[in-house]
């Protein structure tokens, strides 16, 4: 009597190979795997492309308000101008009471005469001599009839860091009589900034095109000193005076979403910036969760 012969198991000759439906479970899920990531890619790229409009369109408010910020200045230094060149004297005193000069200290008028001494201050301070200063030597050598805005320095009154803006004063002959110089901290250009925009890591800078920042702001700190170069930006925006970027900040290692805009009517960049995991904040936190359940399940 024949015995039954049984049937060996092949993984070779099966119809329908076992090896199949596990190979196929797992390309199905590396292909959903591959598009949640790619949908994870373009959300990202489109809320950054959102995140970069939003700091476009703050840096286009930030150039209007740093304008109105020096011609505003520019005004007090034009009055006092005015008022020495008409009748060989300036009365501040008297121009503080009428509400013509700022009398916080915000912004802090001096007067010097042809030697560079100081003749009159809207604020008190001991009596000193700026003939040695850059500004003062540029309007003594000629008259530009230009407002000029001083590289950072430290200011010989306050010891702090300050902005210098000033124009020449003439004798009726046309001949150099000295200046008016309007000395700001760095806050009077950074007043602009809104934490609820830029958030507690946003930044503006002020940049003047000899790549010297002249005033700058990261979250609460306004300052005009910066040990960041303004080289590359000034060289970017010398080709396209209205551009964006992404970048890594050497001053604190984040990476920001950047935007900028060259002044027409000063020697100024004007720059402002948020840092993308700020930007993203939400999505990253979403994005992080469901990767993690996803993973789990």
């Amino acid at each position: 009597m024949k015995q039954p012969r049984h049937r060996r198991l092949s993984f070779t000759r099966h119809e329908h190979p076992l090896w199949a439906l596990p190979a196929f479970g797992l390309l199905l899920i590396a292909a959903v795997w591959t598009a949640t990531w790619l949908q994870l890619q373009a959300t990202e790229r489109a809320l950054i492309g959102a995140a970069t409009h939003d700091t476009e369109n703050l840096a286009a408010e930030f150039e209007q308000y740093t304008r109105r910020t020096i011609k505003d200045a520019d005004r007090t230094a034009l009055l006092v101008k005015h008022e020495f060149e008409q009748h060989g004297v300036v009365d501040l005193p008297a121009l503080i009471r009428a509400g013509l000069i700022d009398a916080t200290g915000i912004v802090v008028v001096n007067i010097a005469d042809a030697n560079g001494d100081l003749i009159a201050r809207s604020q008190p301070a001991a009596p000193f001599n700026m003939a040695d200063r850059e500004f003062f030597r540029l309007h003594a050598e000629r008259d530009t009839g230009l407002l000029d805005i001083s590289k950072p320095v430290t200011s010989r009154a306050s010891r702090r860091p300050t902005i210098l803006l000033s124009r020449r004063m003439n004798h009726a002959d046309g001949s150099f009589a000295g200046i008016v110089l309007l000395a700001v901290a760095p806050e009077y250009f950074m007043q602009f900034y809104q934490e609820s925009e830029l958030g507690k890591r946003g930044s503006l800078g002020l940049l003047g095109l000899d790549g010297i920042f002249r005033a700058r702001r990261i979250g609460d700190d306004a300052t005009s000193l910066s040990d960041e170069s303004g080289a590359p930006l000034v060289a970017r925006a010398r080709t396209n005076a209205v551009g964006h970027y992404e970048a890594r900040s050497s001053i604190d290692n984040a990476m920001r979403i950047v935007a900028y805009r060259k002044l027409a009517d000063y020697p100024f960049i004007v720059k402002a910036a948020r840092a993308t995991d700020e930007a993203l904040a939400d999505f990253y936190t979403y994005r992080n969760n469901y990767l993690i359940i996803a993973g789990a399940a």
